[in-house]
């Protein structure tokens, strides 16, 4: 559609078809045609800005879209001679160019019925783009995340990564692993040393926070609790080849924005995006391995910045508001109708608020050591590295919607996640190293590749 008065184009008339979004075309060798793609199936064959033929499967009397909802991507194969269709119902179809030739030859409008030369189905698979590379297809399935390959009637997944935004990401506490969650019900396990993607669990709701266990609390590292927007939370432990269901419980009806743990390893708050903190008693979790229910405290606002100050004690921001929650453990939990915390006691910190706006503040991170600083200022991250007598300071040039950024707990490596659904890692290193130009490396994919996407560059 041309709507501005600098641009130039012919208006696309559908002459009484249905509206389509249109994701792929293909100009034919014949007759100044296009061959386009259709959201529910169909292909549409243009000519002077209308369409001037539908393209149906099968006879007039028993006819059927070419495929079972939208095709996703059209390409030419085998010298121009074949045209392949790919669809969001896991169907890769092979289309002679001749035949549909011959078919406009004898008919200059109305439909026109075809069959295919081959065809073949992924199973499970929603499939949105291709790319040919000589006799090797790569596929793009949307339902999985994935890039897939087929060649000569093989297919293997090649790449994998988040259908949607990564919500979440953390860094193992002792290892080299590093756990990503998002919104498309994956919960992945990566080894960021072999840059690697290890292995993923998929659920039905989106994932949206994730946290470690603290080593107080489980000395092997090897567990996560992974916070849904249905609000559920599921602890998961890493086993050698899969996530292993520890734990679900669900404290909230809304979505969960975050967790946060008392110094002690004591308590957990689970954060909903309706203004629920939940708080649980975690000290038996080492043996356990399950939490006890104190109850909940409710805000007007999704509430930032919450910070234990003791076992029973939390400060939040509500708005622009510092409070403070006191609040004493009810051993009597069974008797109530209610888990919400009845005797919380709710104050305003006297403190002065700085004259900012907190959804437009810099972000800001700190490393579990405190050696590394991250701080965030429009495009741009401000990295600080303090260790034995170095100072450094560099910073990252970003292009992308930031979600959200951790420091590995070896000081290594620097991660940055996107509401694409992306991340990046960048080596951080010792004083030889921040020297040196550092590359970004994409970290989304089973066999990760080394891309330049940003330097780190002298402050």
């Amino acid at each position: 559609t041309f709507t501005g008065l600098k641009l130039q184009g012919t208006l696309g008339k559908f002459n009484g078809e249905p509206l389509s979004d249109i994701t792929g075309a293909l100009e034919l060798p014949f007759h100044n045609m296009v061959l386009t793609s259709t959201e529910f199936g169909a292909l549409f064959v243009w000519s002077d800005g209308r369409i001037k033929i539908k393209v149906m499967r099968g006879t007039p009397s028993a006819d059927a879209d070419c495929h079972n909802c939208a095709i996703g991507s059209l390409a030419y194969v085998d010298g121009e001679s074949m045209i392949l269709t790919v669809g969001e119902d896991g169907w890769i179809k092979k289309w002679s160019v001749e035949h549909i030739s011959k078919a406009l030859t004898s008919k200059s409008s109305g439909v026109i019925h075809l069959n295919p030369i081959s065809e073949s189905l992924i199973a499970d698979a929603n499939i949105r783009a291709l790319c040919v590379l000589g006799d090797q297809l790569l596929l793009q399935d949307i339902g999985e995340g994935s890039i897939l390959s087929m060649q000569h009637g093989i297919t293997l997944r090649v790449l994998s990564a988040h259908n949607g935004p990564v919500t979440g990401v953390v860094s193992s506490l002792n290892t080299s692993h590093l756990y990503t969650c998002g919104e498309d019900g994956g919960v992945h396990c990566y080894n960021y040393l072999s840059r690697s993607l290890e292995f993923r669990r998929q659920f039905i709701a989106g994932a949206t926070a994730l946290v470690n266990v603290p080593l107080i609390l489980d000395k092997t590292g090897k567990h996560l609790v992974v916070g849904f927007a249905d609000g559920v939370i599921r602890v998961l432990m890493r086993d050698d080849s899969t996530w292993r269901l520890v734990l679900a419980t669900k404290p909230l009806r809304c979505r969960i924005t975050s967790f946060v743990w008392t110094s002690t390893g004591k308590r957990l708050a689970v954060v909903g995006e309706d203004g629920t903190v939940f708080i649980f008693d975690s000290s038996s979790f080492e043996l356990s391995k399950s939490f006890e229910i104190i109850g909940f405290v409710r805000f007007e606002a999704l509430p930032a910045d919450i910070t234990w100050t003791t076992d029973c004690e939390f400060t939040a921001r509500i708005n622009a508001e510092m409070r403070r929650v006191k609040f004493t453990v009810d051993n009597s939990i069974s008797e109530k109708v209610s888990y919400e915390i009845i005797n919380a006691l709710i104050e305003v910190v006297p403190e002065v608020v700085p004259d900012v706006d907190y959804k437009d503040k810099s972000l800001e991170y700190q490393s579990l050591s405190g050696r590394v600083r991250v701080a965030r200022r429009g495009s741009t991250l401000t990295v600080s590295s303090c260790s034995d007598g170095f100072n450094a300071v560099r910073d990252v040039r970003i292009a992308h919607t930031l979600s959200s950024m951790i420091v590995t707990h070896d000081d290594c490596y620097l991660i940055l996640t996107f509401k694409s659904g992306s991340f990046e890692m960048y080596a951080l290193g010792d004083e030889n190293t921040w020297n040196r130009d550092v590359k970004a490396e994409a970290a989304c994919s089973d066999s990760l590749q080394l891309h330049e996407v940003a330097d780190i560059t002298t402050a």
